[in-house]
């Protein structure tokens, strides 16, 4: 499955209004440093954007709180816009 279609699967799940799923779908990629990865397969990706994906999915929704276990075993570091500053 392709990580947009995932994600867009996740915000069907979690009830996000067809209005808002595009923009739904941008910020959590942006958020998560998916920005180039829509397209691609996600069994193809490394461990590390696996665990991406699997964060912008927790955050499609955008929840008050996440509770993640171990969100950066695997995982590649992403350097934010925020962090860079």
């Amino acid at each position: 499955m392709r990580v947009d279609d995932f994600l867009a699967y996740a915000a069907k799940l979690h009830r996000v209004p067809r209005a808002g799923m595009t923009e739904a779908l941008s910020i959590a990629k942006a958020r998560c440093g998916l920005q180039d990865a829509g397209r691609k397969i996600i069994g193809t990706l490394s461990k590390g954007y696996q665990q991406r994906v699997g964060i912008a999915q927790a955050i499609i929704h955008q929840p008050d709180v996440v509770i993640l276990d171990e969100p950066t075993v695997g995982s590649i570091p992403h350097r934010s816009a925020t962090s860079a500053r």
